[in-house]
């Protein structure tokens, strides 16, 4: 994060692109506790499941989390982006500003998708014992994505801070891929910490 801040911070003289991402990062943090309470409560089951030999339930139950978490984080961000005008004008009255945030409230509706699908099966894979596989996955992707996709997206092509979330979209929608397949292979079943 600390790199993308730093590329923003090279976007303009006056800070309207760190500020406005302050702004989409707050309203946008309503949704990611949503995700993030879903994916503690479903790692807590995952470990109890696991413990119990369980594995289709944990199945079940990380699938059933991660529909639970895309519905309620999509809601969200959508409404987000629908009444952002009206949000945003509550902090400040710069239409540039508003504009430029209620944008990034959009792209922020397909960041959601992916950080809420990654922090149930990021969890549970974490829970199970195949820890490192995630982190990996985590780092790789990050700076893939996220870090190169901020500086090409957001300085090379000029999109600026539209540019860097949607490298974060891109960012959270690849690393589902990797976790979802990751989670379905079963590898994780073998990982387990303790026998029973």
């Amino acid at each position: 994060m600390t790199f993308i801040v730093r590329f923003m911070n090279q976007m303009d003289v006056d800070g309207m692109n760190v500020t406005a991402r302050s702004y989409a990062v707050q309203i946008a943090n309503f949704s990611y506790c949503v995700g993030a309470a879903l994916a503690q409560a479903n790692a807590i089951m995952t470990g109890w499941r696991i413990g119990a030999k369980e594995f289709e339930e944990c199945n079940r139950g990380t699938r059933k989390a991660a529909i639970y978490g895309i519905i309620t984080a999509t809601c969200f961000s959508v409404t987000f982006a629908l009444a952002g005008h009206f949000i945003v004008h509550i902090f400040t009255d710069d239409t540039q500003m508003i504009n430029l945030v209620v944008k990034l409230l959009i792209v922020d509706v397909f960041l959601e998708f992916g950080r809420v699908t990654n922090l149930v099966y990021g969890q549970a894979l974490k829970t199970s014992g195949d820890a490192l596989f995630p982190v990996i996955l985590g780092a790789i992707f990050m700076y893939l994505f996220a870090v190169g996709g901020t500086y090409f997206l957001g300085i090379h092509m000029g999109l600026l801070a539209v540019g860097s979330y949607i490298a974060m979209a891109g960012d959270e929608c690849a690393r589902v891929v990797g976790m979802v397949l990751r989670w379905k292979s079963g590898k994780w079943k073998s990982k387990g910490l303790i026998e029973v």
